[in-house]
């Protein structure tokens, strides 16, 4: 704990007026448990129809730049959504140059406009599906949509509740 008294510039030549400056360094000892050797990374978009062409080409782009971002050792999956729900694979795969090639061609051929939207709750139950992945994979789950939320937010906020074990969900508006 530091406490500094330094003189105030309204005191005007009165030593015992005086502003004080308190800082604070807390380091806590936090047990953390190792991290699982392996992640599952999985991107939820919302490819509805208000997305214009630049903001899809935009979405597009990030989607391809995020696959680039995830370590080699872990799986992947992109699940995009409107009214229905469309996904790369099953479940995530393990990344690899054949499985990063089939997300690209994915991303440019299949990713356009999927309908009105609502479809926010199937695909978070798609997201959170067992799969490849041993019971102590990590999943972090990336979740991009509207700024304008979404229609079933407490029903998909109570999905995320029951999978907080395992996973970490992170969203974004767009």
């Amino acid at each position: 704990l530091i406490i500094e008294g330094l003189p105030s510039s309204s005191s005007r030549g009165n030593s015992d007026s005086k502003l004080l400056t308190v800082g604070l360094a807390w380091n806590p000892s936090l047990k953390q448990k190792a991290l699982p050797e392996t992640s599952e990374y999985v991107f939820v978009v919302d490819f509805s129809d208000y997305l214009t062409s630049r903001r899809l080409s935009r979405l597009k782009s990030c989607v391809m730049y995020w696959l680039h971002s995830i370590p080699h050792k872990s799986f992947f999956n992109i699940i995009a959504f409107g009214d229905r729900v469309l996904s790369l694979f099953e479940t995530g795969r393990a990344y690899s140059d054949q499985n990063i090639v089939h997300a690209k061609n994915f991303i440019r051929d299949e990713l356009e406009s999927l309908g009105e939207g609502g479809g926010l709750l199937e695909a978070m139950k798609h997201a959170f599906r067992r799969g490849t992945e041993t019971k102590d994979t990590l999943k972090y789950v990336f979740v991009v949509v509207p700024e304008s939320g979404a229609d079933d937010g407490e029903t998909v906020l109570a999905l995320c509740d029951r999978n907080s074990r395992n996973s970490k969900v992170f969203t974004f508006g767009v």
